[in-house]
């Protein structure tokens, strides 16, 4: 008979992935960024492309290396804890609100989306959009609000179609089926 591990074995008591005393649980949510005209979802302006195409410091990653859990989790065969991937980051300039005004932005709901916009720059790389990339960070937590999706009823594509064919469908089955018996028995189909 197997007996369930010790749960203080595998997680130790009050280690998050990331948390804070006032606001508990806690990510950090990156969202990329398109250039103008690009087929991603959240393009920049042109005017915001060109401000980034200036002589702007850009951010990149320093090192990659591997860091215990937050979690506190162990590895249940090795007994070991899980590691992580971890990066140290060199940040350069941010896009602010004050910038945002002065590129004609500011006080906007895309305005606030783009605020601290930072551009990851593969160190070394020149030029070109493989080597960049656009990112603004948010923070979801548990005392956040908005950030829970009301839920919603499934569209349930298959069964939809499924009920939108059957009328059809039977019709189409019940004229196929009277040919196949017709020329079996012989005779004309009605």
């Amino acid at each position: 008979r197997l007996v369930p591990p010790d749960r203080s074995f595998i997680v130790h008591a009050k280690r998050c992935l990331a948390y804070h005393p006032h606001d508990g649980l806690y990510l950090i949510i990156p969202f990329r960024w398109g250039t103008p005209g690009s087929v991603m979802g959240n393009n920049m302006p042109k005017s915001v492309h060109g401000w980034w195409k200036g002589k702007r410091e850009r951010s990149h990653i320093t090192l990659h290396t591997s860091r215990p859990s937050g979690t506190g989790i162990y590895d249940m065969r090795t007994r070991r804890r899980v590691t992580v991937d971890a990066w140290k980051y060199k940040w350069g300039d941010r896009l602010t609100g004050d910038t945002l005004d002065q590129l004609g932005h500011g006080g906007t709901k895309l305005g606030a989306r783009m605020a601290g916009m930072v551009n990851f720059r593969k160190p070394g790389g020149n030029g070109g959009g493989a080597h960049s990339k656009y990112l603004t960070f948010r923070v979801m937590s548990e005392g956040s609000t908005g950030w829970i999706r009301p839920a919603q009823p499934g569209k349930w594509p298959a069964r939809t179609v499924s009920e939108q064919m059957e009328p059809a469908m039977e019709e189409i089955l019940s004229k196929a089926l009277e040919t196949d018996i017709t020329s079996l028995v012989g005779g004309e189909a009605s």
